[in-house]
Protein backbone atom coordinates (compact mmCIF):
# COMPACT_ATOMS: atom_id res chain seq x y z
CA UNK A 1 0.00 0.00 0.00
CA UNK A 2 1.26 3.48 -0.83
CA UNK A 3 0.77 6.80 0.90
CA UNK A 4 0.60 9.74 -1.52
CA UNK A 5 2.15 7.48 -4.17
CA UNK A 6 5.22 6.78 -2.03
CA UNK A 7 6.39 3.19 -1.82
CA UNK A 8 6.88 2.17 1.80
CA UNK A 9 10.44 2.04 3.11
CA UNK A 10 11.53 -1.60 3.17
CA UNK A 11 15.21 -1.13 3.89
CA UNK A 12 18.46 0.02 2.36
CA UNK A 13 17.34 -1.19 -1.08
CA UNK A 14 14.77 1.60 -1.48
CA UNK A 15 16.15 4.11 1.04
CA UNK A 16 17.34 6.74 -1.45
CA UNK A 17 14.05 6.84 -3.38
CA UNK A 18 12.01 6.83 -0.15
CA UNK A 19 14.13 9.59 1.39
CA UNK A 20 13.72 11.79 -1.71
CA UNK A 21 9.94 11.26 -1.88
CA UNK A 22 9.29 11.73 1.84
CA UNK A 23 11.54 14.79 2.02
CA UNK A 24 9.45 16.41 -0.70
CA UNK A 25 6.20 15.40 0.98
CA UNK A 26 7.45 16.85 4.28
CA UNK A 27 8.49 20.06 2.54
CA UNK A 28 4.95 20.40 1.21
CA UNK A 29 3.55 20.29 4.74
CA UNK A 30 3.93 23.47 6.77
CA UNK A 31 7.11 23.30 8.89
CA UNK A 32 7.17 19.48 8.89
CA UNK A 33 10.54 19.20 7.15
CA UNK A 34 11.99 21.96 9.32
CA UNK A 35 11.02 19.95 12.42
CA UNK A 36 12.69 16.83 10.99
CA UNK A 37 15.92 18.51 10.00
CA UNK A 38 16.20 20.42 13.29
CA UNK A 39 15.64 23.95 11.99
CA UNK A 40 12.60 24.19 14.25
CA UNK A 41 13.20 22.73 17.70
CA UNK A 42 10.73 21.96 20.44
CA UNK A 43 10.58 25.12 22.54
CA UNK A 44 11.89 24.90 26.07
CA UNK A 45 9.79 25.91 29.03
CA UNK A 46 10.11 29.64 29.68
CA UNK A 47 11.18 30.53 33.19
CA UNK A 48 9.82 34.05 33.25
CA UNK A 49 6.06 34.45 33.78
CA UNK A 50 5.76 36.83 30.82
CA UNK A 51 7.08 34.23 28.38
CA UNK A 52 4.38 31.63 29.11
CA UNK A 53 2.03 32.85 26.39
CA UNK A 54 4.81 32.92 23.79
CA UNK A 55 5.99 29.48 24.93
CA UNK A 56 2.48 28.03 24.54
CA UNK A 57 2.13 29.50 21.03
CA UNK A 58 5.52 28.12 19.93
CA UNK A 59 4.88 24.74 21.55
CA UNK A 60 1.52 24.41 19.82
CA UNK A 61 3.04 25.31 16.41
CA UNK A 62 5.93 22.87 16.92
CA UNK A 63 3.57 20.12 18.08
CA UNK A 64 1.34 20.55 15.03
CA UNK A 65 4.32 20.31 12.64
CA UNK A 66 5.82 17.40 14.60
CA UNK A 67 2.54 15.46 14.46
CA UNK A 68 2.22 16.04 10.71
CA UNK A 69 5.81 14.97 10.08
CA UNK A 70 5.44 11.90 12.32
CA UNK A 71 2.31 10.83 10.45
CA UNK A 72 4.02 11.16 7.08
CA UNK A 73 7.02 9.14 8.24
CA UNK A 74 5.03 6.38 9.96
CA UNK A 75 2.56 5.97 7.09
CA UNK A 76 5.41 5.43 4.63
CA UNK A 77 7.20 2.63 6.52
CA UNK A 78 6.84 -1.12 6.44
CA UNK A 79 6.23 -2.59 9.88
CA UNK A 80 9.72 -4.11 10.19
CA UNK A 81 11.23 -0.64 9.67
CA UNK A 82 8.68 0.98 11.97
CA UNK A 83 9.86 -1.35 14.73
CA UNK A 84 13.15 0.59 14.74
CA UNK A 85 11.30 3.75 15.78
CA UNK A 86 9.16 2.62 18.71
CA UNK A 87 11.33 4.49 21.23
CA UNK A 88 11.34 7.76 19.26
CA UNK A 89 9.45 10.65 20.82
CA UNK A 90 9.43 13.05 17.87
CA UNK A 91 9.62 13.21 14.10
CA UNK A 92 13.18 14.55 14.43
CA UNK A 93 14.23 11.48 16.40
CA UNK A 94 12.59 9.22 13.77
CA UNK A 95 14.31 11.07 10.92
CA UNK A 96 17.72 10.87 12.58
CA UNK A 97 17.30 7.19 13.47
CA UNK A 98 16.32 6.27 9.91
CA UNK A 99 19.29 8.20 8.56
CA UNK A 100 21.71 6.59 10.99
CA UNK A 101 20.52 3.09 10.09
CA UNK A 102 19.99 3.34 6.34
CA UNK A 103 22.74 5.74 5.31
CA UNK A 104 25.25 3.31 6.83
CA UNK A 105 23.56 0.30 5.23
CA UNK A 106 23.48 2.13 1.90
CA UNK A 107 27.23 2.82 2.09
CA UNK A 108 27.85 -0.84 2.87
CA UNK A 109 25.54 -1.92 0.04
CA UNK A 110 27.32 0.40 -2.40
CA UNK A 111 30.66 -1.07 -1.39
CA UNK A 112 29.28 -4.60 -1.80
CA UNK A 113 27.79 -3.96 -5.25
CA UNK A 114 31.00 -2.26 -6.42
CA UNK A 115 33.05 -5.24 -5.24
CA UNK A 116 30.61 -7.56 -7.02
CA UNK A 117 31.00 -5.50 -10.20
CA UNK A 118 34.81 -5.59 -10.12
CA UNK A 119 34.90 -9.34 -9.49
CA UNK A 120 32.10 -10.19 -11.95
CA UNK A 121 32.94 -13.12 -14.26
CA UNK A 122 30.95 -15.54 -16.37
CA UNK A 123 29.84 -18.65 -14.58
CA UNK A 124 30.88 -21.62 -16.78
CA UNK A 125 27.39 -23.13 -16.39
CA UNK A 126 25.68 -20.01 -17.81
CA UNK A 127 25.04 -19.42 -21.48
CA UNK A 128 25.82 -15.98 -22.92
CA UNK A 129 22.21 -14.75 -22.63
CA UNK A 130 22.08 -15.66 -18.93
CA UNK A 131 25.48 -14.04 -18.36
CA UNK A 132 24.39 -10.78 -19.99
CA UNK A 133 21.12 -10.84 -18.01
CA UNK A 134 23.08 -11.22 -14.75
CA UNK A 135 25.37 -8.37 -15.77
CA UNK A 136 22.41 -6.12 -16.62
CA UNK A 137 20.83 -6.96 -13.25
CA UNK A 138 24.05 -5.99 -11.49
CA UNK A 139 24.24 -2.72 -13.43
CA UNK A 140 20.60 -1.96 -12.57
CA UNK A 141 21.30 -2.51 -8.85
CA UNK A 142 24.29 -0.17 -9.14
CA UNK A 143 22.18 2.50 -10.82
CA UNK A 144 19.53 2.23 -8.10
CA UNK A 145 22.28 3.07 -5.60
CA UNK A 146 23.49 6.01 -7.72
CA UNK A 147 26.64 4.15 -8.76
CA UNK A 148 26.83 4.89 -12.45
CA UNK A 149 29.89 3.71 -14.36
CA UNK A 150 30.20 5.19 -17.83
CA UNK A 151 29.28 3.19 -20.94
CA UNK A 152 32.87 2.38 -21.90
CA UNK A 153 33.61 0.99 -18.42
CA UNK A 154 30.52 -1.21 -18.65
CA UNK A 155 31.53 -2.53 -22.07
CA UNK A 156 35.10 -3.20 -20.96
CA UNK A 157 33.91 -5.04 -17.84
CA UNK A 158 31.38 -7.12 -19.75
CA UNK A 159 33.99 -8.14 -22.33
CA UNK A 160 36.56 -8.75 -19.60
CA UNK A 161 34.10 -11.03 -17.75
CA UNK A 162 33.95 -13.43 -20.70
CA UNK A 163 36.24 -16.48 -20.84
CA UNK A 164 39.06 -16.45 -23.39
CA UNK A 165 37.32 -19.00 -25.59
Amino acid sequence: MEFHGIEKLRGAENWNIWKFAVKNLLRGTEEAYEVCNGEIERPTLAIAEGDQAAYQVHLKAWDKADRAASQIIVKTLESKVMALLVTCESAREMWLKLHSVFEQQTKQAVHTVQAEFFSFNKNPADDIVTHIAKFEGLVLRMQQMNVKPDESSLMVKLLDSLPDD
